[in-house]
Protein backbone atom coordinates (compact mmCIF):
# COMPACT_ATOMS: atom_id res chain seq x y z
CA UNK A 1 0.00 0.00 0.00
CA UNK A 2 1.09 3.63 -0.43
CA UNK A 3 2.88 5.56 2.44
CA UNK A 4 0.08 7.80 2.63
CA UNK A 5 -2.32 5.23 4.37
CA UNK A 6 0.05 4.15 7.38
CA UNK A 7 -1.65 4.89 10.58
CA UNK A 8 -0.67 8.41 11.46
CA UNK A 9 1.69 6.64 14.68
CA UNK A 10 3.85 5.50 12.25
CA UNK A 11 6.57 7.19 10.99
CA UNK A 12 8.96 6.10 8.28
CA UNK A 13 12.57 7.18 8.18
CA UNK A 14 12.92 9.75 4.94
CA UNK A 15 14.74 8.82 2.05
CA UNK A 16 15.29 5.00 3.96
CA UNK A 17 13.72 1.77 4.14
CA UNK A 18 12.31 0.91 7.68
CA UNK A 19 10.68 -1.62 9.66
CA UNK A 20 8.21 0.19 12.35
CA UNK A 21 6.59 -2.02 14.98
CA UNK A 22 3.27 -0.87 16.49
CA UNK A 23 3.17 -1.89 20.61
CA UNK A 24 0.02 -0.03 20.93
CA UNK A 25 -1.72 -2.12 18.63
CA UNK A 26 -3.21 -5.65 17.93
CA UNK A 27 -3.72 -8.21 14.62
CA UNK A 28 -6.01 -10.42 14.54
CA UNK A 29 -4.00 -13.46 15.73
CA UNK A 30 -3.02 -11.44 18.59
CA UNK A 31 0.27 -10.32 17.19
CA UNK A 32 2.17 -7.21 16.89
CA UNK A 33 1.50 -5.16 13.31
CA UNK A 34 4.74 -4.20 11.77
CA UNK A 35 5.28 -1.99 8.97
CA UNK A 36 8.40 -2.81 6.49
CA UNK A 37 8.48 0.61 4.96
CA UNK A 38 10.09 1.93 1.60
CA UNK A 39 10.86 5.38 1.68
CA UNK A 40 13.91 5.45 -0.51
CA UNK A 41 13.88 5.28 -4.68
CA UNK A 42 14.79 1.72 -5.15
CA UNK A 43 12.78 -1.26 -5.48
CA UNK A 44 13.30 -3.67 -2.44
CA UNK A 45 13.24 -7.71 -3.62
CA UNK A 46 12.32 -10.03 -0.89
CA UNK A 47 13.05 -13.84 0.09
CA UNK A 48 9.63 -15.35 1.24
CA UNK A 49 8.28 -18.52 2.63
CA UNK A 50 4.45 -19.46 1.40
CA UNK A 51 4.30 -15.47 1.92
CA UNK A 52 6.23 -14.93 5.07
CA UNK A 53 9.52 -12.58 4.70
CA UNK A 54 11.26 -14.06 7.83
CA UNK A 55 10.18 -11.48 9.90
CA UNK A 56 11.06 -12.91 13.17
CA UNK A 57 10.73 -12.06 17.01
CA UNK A 58 13.60 -10.97 19.10
CA UNK A 59 14.20 -10.42 22.91
CA UNK A 60 17.28 -9.21 24.54
CA UNK A 61 19.08 -10.98 26.51
CA UNK A 62 21.07 -10.87 29.92
CA UNK A 63 24.32 -9.97 27.95
CA UNK A 64 22.40 -7.14 26.54
CA UNK A 65 22.37 -8.99 23.23
CA UNK A 66 19.29 -9.47 20.87
CA UNK A 67 18.65 -13.04 20.15
CA UNK A 68 15.37 -14.55 17.84
CA UNK A 69 12.53 -15.69 20.40
CA UNK A 70 10.55 -17.49 18.00
CA UNK A 71 11.51 -21.00 15.81
CA UNK A 72 11.08 -21.60 12.07
CA UNK A 73 9.83 -24.33 10.33
CA UNK A 74 11.93 -24.68 6.72
CA UNK A 75 9.11 -25.94 4.12
CA UNK A 76 10.54 -28.91 2.21
CA UNK A 77 8.77 -27.98 -1.23
CA UNK A 78 10.48 -26.34 -3.32
CA UNK A 79 7.46 -24.38 -4.74
CA UNK A 80 7.22 -22.66 -1.23
CA UNK A 81 10.02 -20.40 -2.43
CA UNK A 82 9.01 -19.43 -5.88
CA UNK A 83 7.50 -15.71 -6.54
CA UNK A 84 9.06 -13.81 -3.63
CA UNK A 85 7.46 -10.33 -3.24
CA UNK A 86 9.21 -6.87 -4.16
CA UNK A 87 8.33 -3.50 -2.46
CA UNK A 88 8.29 -0.74 -4.79
CA UNK A 89 9.37 2.85 -3.56
CA UNK A 90 6.89 4.77 -1.66
CA UNK A 91 5.15 1.77 0.12
CA UNK A 92 4.96 -0.15 2.39
CA UNK A 93 3.90 -3.94 3.48
CA UNK A 94 1.77 -4.46 6.74
CA UNK A 95 2.86 -7.66 8.94
CA UNK A 96 1.63 -9.33 11.69
CA UNK A 97 4.61 -9.71 14.33
CA UNK A 98 4.39 -13.07 16.18
CA UNK A 99 3.40 -13.16 19.84
CA UNK A 100 2.94 -16.32 21.85
CA UNK A 101 -0.51 -16.51 23.20
CA UNK A 102 1.40 -17.13 27.20
CA UNK A 103 4.57 -15.63 27.81
CA UNK A 104 6.52 -13.15 29.64
CA UNK A 105 6.55 -9.36 29.17
CA UNK A 106 10.29 -8.34 28.20
CA UNK A 107 11.64 -5.45 26.14
CA UNK A 108 11.24 -7.24 22.35
CA UNK A 109 11.96 -6.15 18.91
CA UNK A 110 11.64 -7.70 15.50
CA UNK A 111 14.16 -8.45 12.24
CA UNK A 112 14.07 -9.02 8.89
CA UNK A 113 16.20 -12.95 8.54
CA UNK A 114 17.17 -14.44 4.98
CA UNK A 115 17.18 -10.86 3.09
CA UNK A 116 19.58 -8.85 1.72
CA UNK A 117 18.78 -6.16 3.55
CA UNK A 118 19.69 -6.26 7.84
CA UNK A 119 17.07 -4.27 9.37
CA UNK A 120 15.09 -4.75 13.09
CA UNK A 121 12.37 -2.20 14.33
CA UNK A 122 12.01 -0.36 16.84
CA UNK A 123 12.14 -1.83 20.96
CA UNK A 124 9.19 -1.84 22.67
CA UNK A 125 7.38 -4.12 25.55
CA UNK A 126 5.96 -7.79 24.19
CA UNK A 127 5.34 -11.13 25.27
CA UNK A 128 8.54 -14.23 24.35
CA UNK A 129 8.23 -17.68 25.21
CA UNK A 130 10.96 -19.87 26.93
CA UNK A 131 10.09 -23.13 24.95
CA UNK A 132 10.35 -20.98 21.88
CA UNK A 133 13.43 -19.27 22.29
CA UNK A 134 14.91 -23.01 23.22
CA UNK A 135 13.80 -24.05 20.00
CA UNK A 136 14.94 -21.05 18.00
CA UNK A 137 18.32 -21.46 19.82
CA UNK A 138 18.49 -25.16 17.76
CA UNK A 139 16.65 -24.68 14.61
CA UNK A 140 18.21 -24.87 10.95
CA UNK A 141 18.00 -21.31 10.87
CA UNK A 142 20.25 -20.71 13.76
CA UNK A 143 22.48 -22.79 11.89
CA UNK A 144 22.28 -20.67 8.38
CA UNK A 145 22.36 -17.48 10.41
CA UNK A 146 25.17 -18.25 12.93
CA UNK A 147 28.46 -16.81 13.18
CA UNK A 148 31.49 -18.27 11.73
CA UNK A 149 32.12 -19.90 15.31
CA UNK A 150 28.99 -21.40 16.02
CA UNK A 151 28.86 -22.80 12.62
CA UNK A 152 32.24 -23.92 12.98
CA UNK A 153 31.72 -25.94 16.38
CA UNK A 154 28.22 -27.29 14.82
CA UNK A 155 30.41 -28.81 11.58
CA UNK A 156 33.23 -30.04 14.15
CA UNK A 157 30.74 -32.07 16.48
CA UNK A 158 31.30 -29.67 19.08
CA UNK A 159 28.28 -28.30 19.85
CA UNK A 160 25.29 -30.67 19.21
CA UNK A 161 22.02 -29.40 18.45
CA UNK A 162 18.38 -31.62 18.04
CA UNK A 163 16.19 -29.83 15.45
CA UNK A 164 12.57 -30.00 16.44
CA UNK A 165 11.13 -27.88 13.81
CA UNK A 166 11.13 -28.82 10.82
CA UNK A 167 12.91 -32.05 7.99
CA UNK A 168 16.24 -30.54 8.27
CA UNK A 169 17.52 -32.92 11.25
CA UNK A 170 21.52 -33.27 10.15
CA UNK A 171 22.29 -29.82 11.41
CA UNK A 172 26.30 -31.18 11.05
CA UNK A 173 25.75 -31.43 7.51
CA UNK A 174 24.01 -28.33 7.06
CA UNK A 175 26.57 -26.48 8.87
CA UNK A 176 29.15 -27.75 6.70
CA UNK A 177 27.64 -26.50 3.93
CA UNK A 178 26.90 -22.95 5.69
CA UNK A 179 30.89 -23.03 5.79
CA UNK A 180 30.44 -22.94 1.49
CA UNK A 181 28.57 -19.04 2.22
CA UNK A 182 30.08 -15.91 0.81
CA UNK A 183 29.77 -14.53 3.68
CA UNK A 184 32.80 -16.14 5.61
CA UNK A 185 36.27 -16.13 5.28
CA UNK A 186 36.77 -18.76 2.31
CA UNK A 187 40.23 -19.56 3.44
CA UNK A 188 39.10 -19.99 7.06
CA UNK A 189 36.06 -21.84 6.02
CA UNK A 190 38.23 -24.34 4.03
CA UNK A 191 40.59 -25.06 7.03
CA UNK A 192 37.67 -25.85 9.40
CA UNK A 193 36.23 -28.26 6.46
CA UNK A 194 39.97 -29.95 6.47
CA UNK A 195 39.46 -30.95 9.88
CA UNK A 196 36.14 -31.78 10.16
CA UNK A 197 37.34 -33.99 7.30
CA UNK A 198 39.63 -35.73 9.18
CA UNK A 199 37.81 -35.70 12.61
CA UNK A 200 34.86 -37.26 10.73
CA UNK A 201 36.20 -39.22 7.75
CA UNK A 202 32.14 -40.14 6.81
CA UNK A 203 31.42 -36.61 6.19
CA UNK A 204 34.12 -36.52 3.49
CA UNK A 205 31.40 -35.87 0.62
CA UNK A 206 30.24 -33.49 2.22
CA UNK A 207 33.11 -31.83 2.84
CA UNK A 208 33.91 -32.22 -0.83
CA UNK A 209 30.93 -30.55 -2.05
CA UNK A 210 31.31 -27.68 0.74
CA UNK A 211 35.17 -26.93 -0.89
CA UNK A 212 33.71 -27.79 -4.70
CA UNK A 213 30.70 -24.53 -3.72
CA UNK A 214 33.72 -22.11 -2.01
CA UNK A 215 35.67 -22.91 -5.92
CA UNK A 216 32.81 -22.35 -7.67
CA UNK A 217 32.37 -18.78 -5.95
CA UNK A 218 36.00 -18.13 -6.28
CA UNK A 219 35.98 -18.57 -9.85
CA UNK A 220 32.78 -16.02 -10.04
CA UNK A 221 34.77 -13.29 -8.24
CA UNK A 222 38.01 -14.09 -10.76
CA UNK A 223 35.71 -13.61 -13.98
Amino acid sequence: MPINQLPKDVTPDAGKISLVADYGSRGPNGGIPVYLINASTNEINLEAQDGDVFLKLELMDKQERWIRAQPHAFSWCGNSYMDPPSLRPGHFIKIEGYQPKKGKKREIRFSLYHQKIVISSNAGEGLISAKDIDLASRDAMTVQDGSFEFVSKVALGELRLKNEMDHIKDLQQLAIFTLASPKFDSAKSRAVLLQVSKKFPKRNADVDRAIELLNQIANRERN
